[in-house]
């Protein structure tokens, strides 16, 4: 959940989804795996997605025991 709460504060800040994989993964990592299709940038994507879906009121299932 951290990763995806940094992700979407990137976003609000509106930074790339590479520079905000740089501030998550390092710039190191970004250089030796982003590509355009590669899984490094689809995780990007993913927690950006997550985290809008957090803060769109998704975190009251993580308040909510499962059944």
């Amino acid at each position: 959940h951290m990763r995806a709460l940094q992700a979407v504060d990137g976003v609000a800040a509106e930074a790339s989804h590479r520079t905000i994989a740089r501030a998550l993964f390092g710039a190191e990592e970004v250089t030796r795996r982003w590509t355009a299709d590669g899984e490094l940038r689809a995780q990007v994507r993913h927690l950006v997605r997550r985290a809008r879906a957090l803060r769109d009121g998704g975190y009251r299932s993580l308040l909510t025991p499962p059944v």
